[in-house]
């Protein structure tokens, strides 16, 4: 089962220019290394919803071997640990890091994560971050119903599921989905409605972020 590693980079002070200076800087020194550290990066984006001023980072590995062989190995980089900060501080820009250890789930498929990767449309498209919190022993039905939810939701043509992972280290019982949206969701007939309850009683908490892809997040 895949590994996943959500990191969260709070940017400050908090403006447009500081943010597009801080995106220059990491996609030029950073994200280039990733692959030689044997990090995968699945997508980049800029997360707008409760605290501003925030990209969202999601890297998978093949084991949790893999990622700690990765990530200290990562720590060695340069570029990561002399030459970003000292370009960042030059430029005006504090950052925060956050992040988040998780594992894969069964709904979140390899094919429909491939799908997204392989789908390069001409402009980047709107992504969701749903965050679901689960009701004590809710965990097989929440699989079950998301997964139905994802299949209607691709059948209708209103989105799909790029990835999907629940959390180990950090917050127990959450999941978080990334979505594709193709237009707004809101269709009338409620093509969802059958589900809305019974999935309700097993996730009784949702919070819920836009996110707009990075000029180099993969999944675009």
């Amino acid at each position: 089962m895949a590994v996943y590693l959500e990191a969260v980079h709070t940017v400050r002070p908090l403006t447009s220019r500081v943010f597009d200076r801080y995106v220059e800087l990491y996609g030029e020194l950073v994200v280039p290394k990733f692959a030689e550290h044997g990090l995968e990066l699945l997508g980049a984006w800029k997360r707008t919803g409760g605290t501003m001023g925030q990209d969202l980072l999601l890297l998978r590995f093949d084991s949790l071997g893999d990622m700690e062989r990765a990530m200290a190995s990562v720590m060695t980089e340069p570029a990561l640990q002399t030459v970003l900060p000292e370009q960042l501080e030059k430029a005006g820009v504090v950052l925060g890091e956050t992040t988040k250890t998780a594992l894969g789930v069964p709904y979140a498929t390899e094919k429909r994560l491939e799908a997204a990767l392989a789908d390069q449309p001409g402009s980047p498209r709107q992504y969701v971050q749903a965050i679901l919190q689960l009701a004590p022993g809710g965990q097989p039905k929440a699989y079950d119903l998301i997964g139905q939810l994802a299949d209607r939701m691709e059948g209708a043509g209103a989105g799909r599921l790029a990835a999907a992972y629940e959390t180990q280290i950090g917050q127990r019982g959450e999941l978080t989905d990334i979505w594709v949206l193709n237009g707004a969701l809101y269709r009338p007939g409620d093509f969802l409605g059958d589900l809305s309850g019974p999935l309700r009683e097993v996730v009784p908490e949702e919070s819920s972020y836009d996110l707009s892809p990075l000029p180099y997040s993969p999944l675009q």
